[in-house]
Order: structure tokens, then sequence, then C-alpha cells
């Protein structure tokens, strides 16, 4: 955090919980929570942020029974906090509890069920804890209402794969790497693949995720290690492409999850 911006987030906490004195608008508590983890990296704080994040839907789901606005507030508020939740996780700042996503997720789908993205954060969730026939349920269900969604398509491959249904998980993992098209992608098919036996496919994938990161050790392992499984001689490799770069697979990912996030946030999805 660079000088001024500890200034203003002291600033901007200290101006909202004034008004949660007076109020305990479900509203305040989210926007508190957004500010609170946009502008600080401190666990203490990020805590803190989410503690006022899920308050606000804890408000806003007895006070919107009633209301359209409530619920519609509180639909948009459940959906942007499971992201933020998901991408607190997946950044590593801090452990996040999947039950309490999951339970987020639920509410989501309750209140917009013909919605695609709520579904398919649950399925993830659900992935991701090995709750393999409810995961497959409700992927299957995002991927009626979108067929391509790459997520739902991964959670459902997840899914098959832990039921034991080798062929449907191939054929999610395959899609997902096709509609996704990024290093990311690549590399989770490549490693379904080798655990799967089939070598050449995985190399074949390998070198698509190496096509569009050159600069990746981890991608050039990946092709070096199957291509001595198969006695194949394949790419030469320099560290000098490296250059400082071991880093920007992930902070695209992180860009990619951001935009999505905000359009979420903002009621853009």
């Amino acid at each position: 955090m660079v000088y001024g911006e500890q200034e203003s987030v002291d600033a901007l906490q200290t101006s909202l919980l004034s008004q949660l004195e007076v109020t305990d608008e479900g509203d305040l508590h989210y926007w508190l929570g957004e500010a609170l983890l946009e502008l600080s990296e401190d666990p203490v704080m990020v805590r803190e942020g989410i503690y006022h994040l899920v308050h606000s839907l804890r408000i806003l789901s007895k006070t919107s029974e009633d209301n359209t606005y409530g619920r519609a507030k509180l639909k948009r508020n459940c959906l942007s906090t499971a992201m933020r939740l998901r991408q607190i996780r997946n950044g590593r700042r801090i452990n996040v509890s999947h039950e309490l996503v999951i339970d987020i997720c639920e509410i989501a789908v309750q209140l917009d069920d013909g919605n695609y993205l709520p579904w398919s954060l649950l399925a993830q969730e659900f992935a991701e804890t090995m709750q393999y026939k409810k995961g497959l349920e409700t992927g299957l269900k995002a991927l009626e209402l979108n067929s391509k969604d790459s997520y739902a398509h991964n959670a459902v491959a997840k899914c098959y794969e832990g039921l034991g249904d080798i062929h449907r998980a191939r054929h999610h993992f395959m899609l997902r790497a096709k509609l996704q098209n990024t290093p990311d992608g690549f590399r989770i098919v490549t490693d379904y693949l080798e655990r799967m036996g089939e070598f050449e496919s995985a190399l074949d994938m390998a070198r698509s995720w190496f096509e569009l990161e050159p600069k990746n050790p981890l991608a050039y392992t990946r092709v070096q290690q199957m291509s001595e499984r198969l006695g194949k001689a394949d790419y030469i490799y320099s560290e000098s492409l490296l250059d400082n770069d071991r880093d920007r697979l992930k902070r695209r990912n992180d860009l990619e999850e951001e935009i999505l996030y905000k359009a979420v946030a903002t009621g853009d999805s």
C-alpha cells in the first residue's frame, strides 16, 4: 500500500461507520466491506471487509422479502460477494470457508435461478469440496443456461472424473480448453490427459499452452516431460526467455476474474 492510501481507507471507514451508528442499512455494510477489500491487503482489514459483506446479506435477507428493490440489491450482493470471496481465497490473501460461499451461492440461485452464474459458482464450490453429485447437478444446470461457460464445463469435468465417468470428464475438459483458450485452461487439460495416460494428447495440449506462454518455465517443463516420456525431441528452451515473466499467468488470470467480478458487482453480468 503506497503512502496516502491508508489515510483514505481510514477516512472512508470512519465515514461509513458513523452512518452505521444511525442506521444498520445493509448497503452501507456492503460498500464498507467492498472498500476495505479493495484498498487494503492487511489480513485484519480483509477479514473485517468480509464481515461487512456477509452482514449486509444478513440484513438484506431479513428486510427484502416483500421489497422488490431490496430483493434486487440482495441478488446483486449475493452474487458479487460469492465471487469476491472466491477471488480472495484463490489469491491466497486469507482462507475463506467453502461452506460460507456455498450458502451464499444457494441464496443467489434461489433469487435468480434463470441466471447461469450462481449455478456455475455453486458447481465450482461443490467440485472443489468433492461433492461430485451436487456439483454435477448444478454444473449441468449452469450449462443448460449457458453452454459456453468454461468454468461450468471445468466443474462438470471434475465431477465426472470424481464419479469415475472418464469419457464424459474428457469431453468437458476439452470443451473448457477450447472455450477458454487460455494458458490456465490448457494447463488443466494437460494434467488431466496425463492422468488418463493419453500422453500424445497431453503433449499437444502442453504445446498449445507453451505457444501462448513461451516465457513460462512451467509450460516448457510440461512439454519437455511429455516429449521425454514419448521419446521425442521438442522445443529448445533458453532461460533468457523468462525475462522476469514468471508471474504473468497469475496476473492475467487475476485480471480476468477482476473484470468479471466488477461487471457483476455493477449489474452488467
